[in-house]
């Protein structure tokens, strides 16, 4: 584990980019390269696609 100074958890959605094989994988590669490195893809990634929850 490591220790963020922002602690919060992202949310993405599973069925539409990771659970199911097809050219949605390849935008759920660039929604974890958002979300895991700041790496901006072509089509900025959106709310729907990846969100952040803040820890109380």
């Amino acid at each position: 584990m490591f220790s963020t100074p922002d602690p919060g958890l992202w949310v993405l959605d599973g069925p539409a980019y990771f659970n199911r094989p097809g050219p949605r994988v390849v935008r759920g590669v660039e929604v974890l390269a958002h979300v895991l490195h700041g790496i901006a893809a072509d089509v900025p990634v959106t709310r729907a696609e990846a969100r952040r929850v803040r820890l109380a």
